[in-house]
């Protein structure tokens, strides 16, 4: 199940796990101030060292 933040009217933020199906939150279940769902950016792959390809997958060459 996915994390979702949200941030309450003072300021903070909380998370919270829940079903993708369910509704968001209108009010904070320990403080009942009201919330609003906020979204963080994702942080891209970083592929580091002499590379997938060139290490898994590349063609050995014949020994003739």
């Amino acid at each position: 199940m996915p994390i979702y933040e949200y941030q309450r009217d003072d300021g903070t933020i909380f998370e919270v796990i829940q079903h993708i199906h369910d509704a968001p939150l209108s009010r904070c279940p320990q403080t009942g101030q009201a919330v609003r769902r906020i979204f963080s950016p994702v942080a891209p792959p970083i592929f580091k060292g002499s590379g997938f390809y060139q290490t898994d997958y590349k063609k050995k060459k014949r020994e003739e």
